[in-house]
């Protein structure tokens, strides 16, 4: 199961702004509450890596700032 746990409000190299969101993984049939991966993408829903206190777009290579 997926479940969102926050959002990081960002812009990128150029000033635009987007949103990063994080993901919390769960497996199928695991009942208790801890997850077992984490997973982070815009809100477009395409993939993004942590990057020391930033964000790489997976496609572009794009860097996203928090706020």
């Amino acid at each position: 199961m997926r479940t969102k746990v926050r959002e990081f409000p960002c812009h990128d190299e150029a000033g635009n702004d987007a949103v990063v969101i994080e993901w919390s993984i769960q497996a199928d049939g695991i009942r208790n509450k801890h997850a077992c991966c984490k997973e982070f993408s815009l809100a477009d829903g395409s993939p993004v890596a942590p990057l020391g206190g930033k964000f790489e777009h997976f496609y572009s290579g794009k860097l996203f700032i928090p706020n």
